[in-house]
């Protein structure tokens, strides 16, 4: 699957990749990578991550 919105990420996904201008910033578990961290550096904006029943939502 590949997609530039979290929230279409489906909970049975467990891994993710998340590139930053071609590289590979993140690849690894998803409740590792979908930090707000990674996220906020990755959009440049700082966000928050909540989880709800395995769906993430940036904020």
């Amino acid at each position: 699957m590949t997609t530039h919105d979290v929230d279409e990420i489906v909970p049975e996904i467990d891994r993710v990749i998340l590139l930053e201008q071609g590289r590979i910033l993140v690849d690894g578990p998803k409740d590792e990578g979908l930090t707000r961290e990674n996220l906020s550096r990755l959009y440049q904006v700082d966000l928050r991550v909540d989880k709800n029943r395995g769906w993430y939502h940036l904020r």
